[in-house]
């Protein structure tokens, strides 16, 4: 029996439609979807996404190209403009399977010939060939506006310049109360990064309003203005739930200031909240990438690398198992799944390679919901010496199921310097089977703070390591004494040189070389972290590949490693 575009469209859908819960796909059967009239072959919508249509068609598929330009830049019946759209060339033999018997044929087809439209073509010439699992990630991607990310970072950034002029203007008792909260200096990129975390935690405040009774914007209002105690009082209350990491610095930097600049800052968070609502943007973490690139400044004192989305997202892509890996099987296989970046900045990593575990658990029929909490407690650890990345790092996280309350998380903060009597390197000590630091936990709960105690880390390996570590030198520039990072943290001469002693102990006997800085150690850590059989994914700098004190780690990588995979951007 011969079967025609509507019924291959049909099948298409509901085969689609199983490969993500939050989905719903329609195919030609629909009523009324654009405003000209004009019915798409398939139509996807996702709460807080782009609507993305499908455009199918036999091979050779010579008006496929027009079908999908007609589509390009109308508007659906919700005044939506229609930005996205996947163009599929289906090979013949598909037309010989009835419905049932199609659906099956077009879950194992290897063979589909596809290009997505953003309006941009991609690729720009010829067709990706691939299974439905592609064709599903790629509708996923392309859903994210790009005008609404824009319009939403522009919002942002104008609530973080804002709130940064505001806290340079405040005393200066403020501002080292301040400086001491975020472990920053008191500096123009330290005020950005309060107004930053400012802004993050109302954004996430507005995402998860209304559930476990946490009230809205609106509910604390007052003759339309938002009193910063009555929203102190509403974070804290959240803070009772969970989310230590998002809320309890920004609760710290808002209770700082005094009563007429908090006043201000509100009114500008409250703006800016307004200003993201209107785009109908989702998660917040499809801007963080951008948002950071544009809001960093100086990138050299830390070499603080915040990894741009595209690199996140290839380097991810590279690390994850593939759709039909086992680790998708079922929820205890991939909650059993252990990740770390020792060096987790923004979070954007980490992200990336949760949202593409996610994507592939959804098309094999999983709902990742409900496990998300097990996934963020007990599988995905982050690492970083700076409060407000673990702040980033934790919302990033939040942010993908933002209704989703979970209790616990691994995302923490490490020591540098003296601390409880002892001497601490940060995220370097994660070289030691035990790590000699003791980090705050990343959580709260109603029974009150929980610390995350180094002893859960004894003897733990990770399947999946993945960072963009730090590429700074290990002595400072032009030969003065000190080491660059200890430094950076205003840690005086005396303490680095004791600090600098114990970094070179417990490297010993390592890849890591202190002519090739930072990076080598951090290199150390993750073949130290890594199980066997597991999957290492990071960015190192270029003299990794020919420079001398590289040697060890190359020498390392010919015989621990195989099918490595060396990209150059």
């Amino acid at each position: 029996m011969y079967s025609g575009e509507p019924t291959v469209n049909t099948a298409l859908a509901e085969v689609l439609q199983d490969m993500r819960h939050d989905w719903n796909v329609g195919g030609e059967k629909q009523g009324r979807i654009l405003k000209t009239g004009k019915k798409p072959d398939i139509y996807i919508t996702e709460r807080g996404s782009m609507p993305v249509i499908i455009e199918t068609e036999w091979m050779p598929a010579h008006t496929l190209k027009d079908d999908v330009e007609t589509k390009l830049g109308v508007e659906n019946i919700d005044g939506q403009k229609i930005e996205a759209v996947i163009g599929i060339r289906l090979p013949e033999r598909l037309k010989q399977y009835e419905h049932k018997e199609l659906r099956t044929r077009l879950r194992v087809a290897n063979d589909l010939e596809y290009a997505a439209y953003t309006p941009e073509r991609f690729p720009k010439d010829g067709w990706l060939t691939g299974d439905l699992t592609y064709i599903a990630a790629t509708a996923q991607i392309i859903a994210v506006s790009r005008t609404k990310v824009e319009d939403s970072v522009s919002a942002m950034l104008d609530s973080i310049n804002s709130i940064s002029k505001l806290v340079n203007e405040c005393g200066p008792d403020i501002k080292r109360k301040i400086a001491e909260i975020l472990n920053q200096k008191q500096n123009t990129q330290t005020w950005r990064m309060a107004g930053l975390i400012l802004s993050n935690a109302l954004v996430f405040h507005t995402h998860i309003a209304g559930h476990r009774g946490i009230k809205t914007i609106m509910d604390i209002s007052v003759v339309g203005q938002i009193p910063p105690l009555s929203l102190l009082g509403v974070w804290d209350k959240i803070l009772g739930i969970n989310y230590y990491a998002i809320f309890k610095v920004a609760r710290n930097i808002l209770s700082s200031l005094d009563t007429n600049t908090a006043h201000e800052v509100v009114k500008h968070l409250v703006n800016m909240s307004n200003r993201i609502n209107r785009t109908g943007l989702r998660h917040s973490t499809d801007m963080y990438g951008e948002l950071i690139q544009k809001m960093i400044e100086d990138r050299k004192t830390l070499a603080s690398f915040y990894t741009r989305p595209e690199s996140a997202s290839l380097l991810a892509g590279l690390v994850t198992p593939q759709p039909d890996s086992p680790l998708y099987n079922s929820g205890e296989s991939i909650s059993s799944v252990r990740i770390m970046d020792p060096a987790c900045g923004t979070g954007t990593l980490l992200t990336s390679l949760y949202r593409n575990l996610i994507r592939n658990y959804e098309i094999n029929g999983g709902n990742m919901k409900n496990i998300h909490a097990k996934m963020v407690g007990e599988c995905i650890h982050g690492f970083d010496v700076l409060p407000s990345a673990v702040h980033l790092t934790a919302s990033a996280l939040a942010d993908v199921f933002p209704s989703m309350i979970f209790e616990e998380s691994k995302v923490a903060t490490t020591f540098l310097g003296m601390h409880g009597g002892a001497l601490h390197l940060g995220s370097l000590d994660l070289i030691l089977e035990t790590p000699t630091f003791d980090q705050k936990g990343m959580l709260i709960t109603s029974g009150g703070e929980k610390p995350y105690h180094s002893h859960e880390l004894h003897g733990m390996l990770f399947d999946m390591v993945i960072m963009n570590p730090p590429f700074t030198s290990n002595t400072r520039e032009g030969g003065r004494e000190g080491h660059a990072i200890f430094s950076s943290f205003g840690i005086d001469a005396k303490m680095q040189k004791e600090m600098s002693k114990r970094e070179k102990k417990i490297f010993h006997e390592t890849c890591a070389d202190g002519n090739a800085g930072e990076a080598s150690n951090f290199m150390a850590i993750a073949d130290r972290k890594l199980k066997p059989g597991g999957t290492l994914g990071l960015v190192l700098p270029a003299t990794l590949v020919s420079g001398s004190s590289w040697i060890k780690t190359r020498e390392m990588l010919k015989l621990k490693y195989e099918d490595l995979i060396v990209v150059s951007i």
